[in-house]
């Protein structure tokens, strides 16, 4: 039987990575509340059940260029060319 922290009514406490399986297959590592264990899911699963806390790992997770490394001065005019 298939069953994992959702499906045995557990509530989600954190992601706390993301990878991408040898199928292609975007998962997540998910600690729920009450288990000692850390569950792979598909993040297919984890952006219908538990969005808000997709988004947040995203969040403080995404990177992004500072305006310098993108060619831009503070006056946001490019330097190049």
């Amino acid at each position: 039987m298939d069953s994992n922290g959702f499906s045995r009514g557990l509530q989600a406490e954190k992601i706390l990575s993301a990878f991408t399986d040898a199928n292609g297959t975007t998962m997540f590592n998910i600690k729920f509340k009450d288990s000692p264990v850390v569950e792979q899911l598909p993040a297919s699963d984890a952006n219908r059940r538990i969005p808000h806390m997709v988004i947040e790992f995203y969040w403080d997770h995404l990177s992004l260029p500072l305006e310098s490394e993108k060619g831009e001065d503070a006056k946001g005019e490019s330097q190049r060319g």
